[in-house]
Order: C-alpha cells, then sequence, then structure tokens
C-alpha cells in the first residue's frame, strides 16, 4: 500500500471488531452513507465510489485505516463504532508484527522483534553475521538475520505515479538442482512496494529463458496498472541483482539503500534524502539513455 501524505491524524488502528469487515460490504456501505464524497476501497477490491478515498485493511479483528483527507478519515472513524464493537487505539504503531515509526516525511517500518525472536528460535543470539546474505564466493549460505535486526525499510509520502519494477535471474544459480533464481523489486516514486526471491519451478535451458520466466513474475505484480513497458537497465542500476546474485560488500551496499532499507536516520535541517541518490542516480541515468 502507497503512503500518502494524510495530514497530522495519518494512520489510525482499531482492534476488537466483532465481525469480518470483508464479508460485510453492505455493513460498510452503511457505515460510509454519511461520508460525502469518499471512494472506499476494501480487502477484496470491492469500492464506494466517491471524490475522496479511504483505505480499510482488515486481517481477523485488527484494522487499518487512512483516508486522503482528515475530515473524511475522522468521519469514517465515529461511524465504524456505531456498526461494529472496536476501539481506536490511534495512529499506526505496531500490527503483524511489524513496528512502525512515524517521521516529518513518512515512516519506518521495522521487524526487529520478529527477526529477534527467530534468532532465538533457531538458538544462534551469539552467532557471528556476515555483512551479506551470501558470500561472493558462495551460492549458498547458512548465515540468519543477526546483522539486520537494526536496519527498517522507509517510506515517503507520495502522489499517485508510474510504477517501476527491476527483474532478474540469475541462471542455474543452485549447484544441486540447476535451477535459476528470479527477483524482483516493484518501487512506487521512491517507495518500495513489493520484492520477491524465488527459485524457478524448474530448470532453464538458457539464460534467456531464465530471464523471461523472472520477467513473467515481475509482470504479474503489475498486472493491473495498465500500459507496461519492459526496457533494458544497465547491470549497474539493475537493483533486482541483490535478490539473485553473490554481489560485493559496497554494491551490496548501495543496492540495499537504494530499496530503502537503512538504520532510522537522525534528522537533518534541509535534508534532501542523500540516501537515496543511489536510486535517483539511477533513475536519472535511464532517463538521460531515453529508457524511461
Amino acid at each position: 500500500m502507497t503512503l500518502q501524505d494524510y495530514g497530522a491524524a495519518g494512520w489510525h488502528m482499531d482492534t476488537g471488531a466483532t465481525s469480518h469487515l470483508t464479508s460485510c460490504v453492505n455493513n460498510l456501505s452503511t457505515v460510509f452513507t454519511n461520508c460525502k464524497y469518499s471512494t472506499v476501497a476494501v480487502g477484496n477490491r470491492n469500492t464506494i465510489p466517491g471524490t475522496h478515498t479511504a483505505y480499510l485493511l482488515l486481517y481477523v479483528d485488527d484494522i487499518v485505516l487512512t483516508a486522503s483527507s482528515t475530515g473524511l478519515l475522522q468521519q469514517i472513524i465515529s461511524s465504524l463504532p456505531k456498526e461494529f464493537a472496536m476501539t481506536d487505539l490511534g495512529p499506526l504503531n505496531y500490527l503483524f508484527g511489524i513496528h512502525a515509526t512515524r517521521t516529518a516525511t513518512g515512516m519506518f517500518l521495522s521487524q526487529r522483534q520478529y527477526a529477534t525472536e527467530i534468532i532465538e528460535r533457531a538458538e544462534i543470539p551469539s552467532c557471528n553475521p556476515c555483512r551479506t546474505p551470501v558470500e561472493p564466493s558462495a551460492k549458498l549460505t547458512s548465515h540468519g538475520p543477526p546483522g539486520t535486526t537494526d536496519l527498517e525499510l522507509q517510506l515517503y509520502a507520495s502522489s499517485p505515479s508510474t510504477l517501476i519494477a527491476y527483474s532478474d535471474a540469475d541462471w542455474a544459480g543452485c549447484p544441486t538442482t540447476r535451477r535459476s533464481t528470479s527477483g524482483y523489486c516493484v518501487f512506487h516514486e521512491n517507495n518500495l512496494l513489493s520484492w520477491s526471491s524465488k527459485r524457478q519451478l524448474t530448470p532453464s535451458r538458457s539464460s534467456a529463458e531464465a530471464e523471461y520466466r523472472g520477467l513473467a513474475m515481475s509482470l504479474h505484480r503489475l498486472a493491473g496498472s495498465g500500459q507496461v513497458r519492459v526496457l533494458h537497465v544497465p547491470s549497474r542500476y539493475q537493483f533486482a541483482d541483490i535478490f539473485t546474485k553473490c554481489l560485493s560488500y559496497a554494491l551490496f551496499d548501495e543496492f540495499r539503500s537504494s530499496l530503502n532499507i537503512r538504520k532510522t536516520p537522525a534528522p537533518t535541517a534541509g535534508d534532501v534524502r542523500p540516501h537515496l541518490q543511489p536510486l535517483v542516480l539511477g533513475l536519472a541515468h535511464l532517463y538521460s539513455l531515453g529508457l524511461l
């Protein structure tokens, strides 16, 4: 979901709902009867038309709610308890094992607690972390996540724009099965929306076949975005390599930063987001080549 600049009210989380809202679209229609000029999108893609937009994300009895205007957001928050038993817990803080920290430009999402629990369950709290998931000289690794617990995903306020996806494949990368690994990442402006690293089901007879299979997997994520253009990206700016290949630490660190994965930085006056420079320069280079 794209983070939009929805004002001071921002995101809200309600819990304790006693009914499944996704199966009660009619009840939701009742909730929004008095919320004029609103378009409401629910989890099953049903919508209630209007000029403003609200997104309601439901999982069991947890709700995340946001809207394009503070007035609409407050209307919905005050209307929902009239139809369902629930409690407003205020701005989004923790949900699905993800901790959200708001900043002046957006928010940071962290899974530190979740990663720590995995480490403790595997009984490897004192193991030495490596700087990259896979050593440049190896194909496979058993290293866990101890060195990444302090990293977070940064999201920025954004407006509707074009989606940009990077796709790549490591042909016959598995030394045992000779199967290839597909990887992709999808951006909305500077926001990383979706990513994947997955072993292909069957071996590919050529690198071209492996690349096309990886491309098909990434295009599936863009199926509802309308017209799609497929372009070549120079390896220097191919951020999807981080999901498929053994990279040097310098390149791995640069690509990871370009994915907006970083430690929470201390705010500075006149901050121009220098940590996004690799991504911005990469896109600028593609534009200069006439590829975008």
